[in-house]
């Protein structure tokens, strides 16, 4: 049996909270880089008359994934709405409601798909930011009128910061899923 090493494990300790520190700075710098994307150009810079650019949704699979008419899966990015077919989880509150939500503002309408840093998902689903002909950002609305969370996943992290502000106002205002009180 090894004995303790009592200056090992001061070093072992050191070197987890060096790279615990590193993240939290990390994350940090990325926030403060958020901070200065003008998000109201950006938006804006995603209006094209390309009509090539636009896809029609097909289906909606739930309140953040739809079938585009080429069979394409999109998954939005940046956003996670309640389940409504897991397979363990079941239907979760306001689950029903984002899904049918997400129908009515996509369904059969022509869309416009913004990608970040990763195009993929895990399960072969297109990761995109989505837009409406007339400008409205799917993602957004769906956060802003409380049907989503905020769900960053890096390093597809373009509107993080957009997304939490919205967030906190719709929590503020206690509307959709921030209706009733939430377990973290």
């Amino acid at each position: 049996m090894r004995k303790f090493n009592r200056k090992r494990f001061l070093i072992l300790i050191i070197t987890l909270l060096f790279l615990i520190l590193a993240r939290h700075v990390n994350n940090y710098f990325h926030a403060a880089e958020n901070k200065n994307f003008n998000y109201k150009e950006a938006e804006a810079s995603v209006k094209t008359e390309n009509q090539s650019d636009y896809f029609q949704v097909k289906r909606v699979v739930d309140g953040d994934t739809i079938v585009l008419d080429n069979n394409e899966r999109v998954r939005y990015l940046g956003i996670n709405t309640p389940e409504t077919h897991h397979p363990t989880k079941g239907v979760e509150y306001y689950g029903k409601e984002a899904e049918e939500f997400n129908r009515k503002l996509v369904l059969a309408k022509r869309i416009r798909l913004e990608f970040d840093k990763k195009h993929f998902d895990r399960y072969g689903r297109t990761l995109a930011y989505v837009y409406l002909e007339d400008g409205t950002f799917v993602n957004k609305e769906l956060v802003r009128l409380g049907y989503a969370r905020v769900m960053t996943i890096r390093p597809n992290t373009k509107y993080s910061y957009l997304f939490e502000q919205v967030q906190e106002e719709a929590r503020a205002k206690k509307i959709g899923l921030w209706s009733r009180q939430m377990k973290k």
